[in-house]
């Protein structure tokens, strides 16, 4: 696999981009490609015994001994089966039992998020096999979808800068990192702008999906696979127009020039990845990395 770069050791754009769509692909190696997805537990589902989702190892020693389920690991691939359960309604009443039964334990701690909200899982075949709550999407391999807005100003001679909030320290993922002016989930938004405004000037600017591998920066069990989806968003500000905090989750706005926002990227203080993305369509910042080329277009 190869290996990312750790804070404030980045010396490029793509040093960036490989530590956070830092999954093994086909182009890193054939045999690292194997290797990587041979660790993996396949989730299946008895008659049919099609691989629903990949669990880590870590996890899935969770689930030995528990009813409901059965561990194959001599089988090549390993297998995780739920054998209880005929159809999705009773197959989702066991996972959540079994969901619930470690977060109440606190046996893996990606649960302590528990939102309350279901997301489906789905069969190659376009079937419902059953729900988790969101918070046990990491767990299973889930796409997560985010929405990423970033807010600019430009002066009268031309000049841009964009509005960067830093995350409280308080915040259970990434804490005191720098972010978009705002982003949002299916829940939950950090910044407050006159809604006529937002809704006027905002406008597409693309999307960035890549695939993330948990590691202690984020809440919960390091080496989660984190496929990630994030639509972007743009808004020029009038003058005068300033995001401001609007719950616990951010400590400040504020305005970064290039020079700034180069440091500060390099550095490893952003979150995410869509923040290159939208800095770079911005900015006179040249990227000299053919693969982070491809990946920013």
């Amino acid at each position: 696999m190869s290996t990312a770069p750790t804070s404030k050791e980045y010396k490029t754009f793509l040093d960036v981009v490989n530590a956070r769509d830092n999954f093994p692909i086909l182009q890193w190696g054939l045999q690292v490609y194997i290797d990587s997805i041979d660790r993996f537990y396949h989730l299946v589902i008895p008659p049919a015994d099609q691989t629903v989702r990949l669990v880590i190892p870590s996890v899935v020693s969770a689930f030995r001994g528990l009813q409901g389920w059965k561990l194959d690991e001599p089988s090549r691939p390993r297998t995780l089966a739920l054998v209880d359960g005929t159809n999705a309604a009773s197959r989702a009443v066991i996972v959540e039992k079994t969901l619930h039964k470690f977060c109440d334990e606190k046996i893996l701690a990606i649960l302590s998020r528990w939102r309350n909200e279901l997301k489906h899982i789905y069969g190659s075949s376009g079937e419902l096999p059953f729900k988790v709550d969101r918070a046990a999407a990491p767990l299973l391999r889930l796409v997560s979808y985010g929405i990423h807005r970033t807010a600019f100003t430009r002066s009268d001679d031309g000049h841009i800068k964009l509005w960067v909030q830093k995350r409280s320290q308080s915040t259970a993922f990434y804490p005191g990192h720098l972010d978009n002016t705002k982003w949002r989930s299916l829940k939950g938004e950090q910044a407050t702008l006159p809604e006529d405004l937002v809704r006027s000037r905002t406008k597409s600017c693309g999307t960035v999906t890549y695939m993330h591998l948990h590691n202690a920066l984020a809440i919960g069990e390091v080496g989660l696979v984190q496929p990630q989806v994030e639509d972007l968003f743009e808004l020029e500000l009038p003058g005068g127009a300033e995001p401001k905090p609007c719950d616990h989750k951010v400590e400040w706005f504020k305005l970064f020039d290039a020079e700034e926002l180069i440091e500060s990227i390099l550095q490893g203080n952003h979150r995410l990845l869509s923040k290159l993305r939208s800095y770079v369509n911005h900015l006179d910042i040249q990227v000299t990395s053919y693969r982070a080329t491809l990946w920013l277009l």
